[in-house]
């Protein structure tokens, strides 16, 4: 399988994603924090946006979230960005022109926590996915990948993540597919991360799946609209759709869809940002 070499710059990013120093370890293997949640292998246990402009999108993101930025230099190799919001990492930021050999696309693509890079990596490949950038780094310390699955859709594969996930408002708590081929999305899905699906007919959007590692419901899944491409939208809580709504116009974003009474996410809206790159924003059901 023939890839493109990663360079020092992605690799670091990746590894500050990974990182954890051994304050934030403590002696063995530490508890789940409150307001948490623990993502097993196989799981979304983060994501990151690969801008066009960096400083356009960080206004953005952090105007309608409340949240801050970190950010980390690499010299000619540029900037790693991570959102913060009430002490916690939740989302991460770096300029789609940083990516692996200009591999990728603007856009939020997810990561998965694996144990096993290479052989995901081969496994992932074997079910129908493509090999965009080639395995690199240290097994155990950041090693990581990058794939592009059936539907085109993008997606890192990481290890050394220990897979907490902060959760509340202000926090990316769901992930939603829209994908061109969502059945053999799901198939893939399955084959590869062990993901269960549980699917059902909408009025609205016909078949919508929802997925499950392990015990936790983790995503969502729906047919993309025209010549929408295939993607993963992170979903963030709000406590209030309605007025972050308000607020994203303020700032240039732009309603693309909202439901008040969707199956799945109950209050939901998808946003297009200032860029022309959606998200979606939510409020769990009291």
């Amino acid at each position: 399988m023939a890839g493109i070499p990663t360079t020092p710059f992605m690799q670091a990013s990746l590894h500050e994603v990974a990182r954890k120093t051994a304050s934030e370890r403590g002696d063995g293997a530490s508890p789940a924090r409150a307001h948490e949640r623990v993502v097993p292998p196989g799981g979304i246990a983060w994501n990151e946006y690969a801008s066009p402009d960096v400083g356009r999108s960080r206004e953005f993101l952090c105007g309608l979230f409340g949240w801050t930025a970190r950010r980390k230099e690499f010299g000619h190799e540029g900037a790693y960005e991570t959102f913060v919001f009430n002490g916690r990492d939740v989302a991460g930021l770096l300029s789609v022109s940083d990516l692996e050999g200009g591999s990728g696309r603007a856009g939020w693509y997810p990561v998965f926590r694996v144990q096993h890079v290479d052989l995901m990596a081969a496994k992932a490949c074997e079910l129908g996915a493509t090999l965009v950038c080639q395995p690199s780094g240290i097994a155990g310390l950041g090693r990581h990948a990058m794939l592009a699955g059936p539907s085109q859709g993008r997606m890192a594969l990481l290890d050394g993540l220990d897979g907490r996930v902060p959760l509340g408002v202000g926090c990316v708590t769901w992930n939603e597919l829209r994908v061109s081929r969502p059945s053999a999305t799901g198939l893939f899905l399955w084959q590869t991360f062990g993901w269960n699906s549980e699917s059902y007919l909408d009025d609205r959007d016909g078949m919508v799946v929802t997925f499950r590692v392990g015990d936790d419901r983790v995503a969502s899944m729906r047919k993309s609209r025209g010549d929408e491409s295939s993607r993963c939208l992170p979903c963030v809580q709000v406590g209030d759709v309605t007025s972050t709504l308000r607020r994203a116009r303020e700032l240039g974003g732009v309603l693309a869809e909202e439901r008040v009474d969707d199956p799945v996410l109950g209050h939901y809206a998808r946003l297009v940002d200032p860029l022309g790159v959606d998200l979606m924003v939510w409020r769990a059901a009291s």
